[in-house]
């Protein structure tokens, strides 16, 4: 199992009409809300869970 690392800072960043929550680890890794990205990307329907999977599948 992953080490859960620690958010250090976090934010938002705004693309066009869409506000994605961002974040950065305490070991300076970046990253963005895999749910909000499915959102923005359209990938997700109401019937999908909030966890951001779908994204992971479709990227894979």
């Amino acid at each position: 199992m992953a080490e859960k690392r620690q958010i250090s800072h976090e934010g938002e960043i705004t693309l066009g009409n869409v506000v994605i929550p961002c974040y950065v680890l305490e070991d300076g890794t970046r990253v963005l809300s895999g749910n909000a990205m499915q959102s923005a990307l359209k990938l997700q329907e109401e019937s999908d869970s909030k966890s951001g999977t779908r994204l992971a599948r479709y990227m894979n």
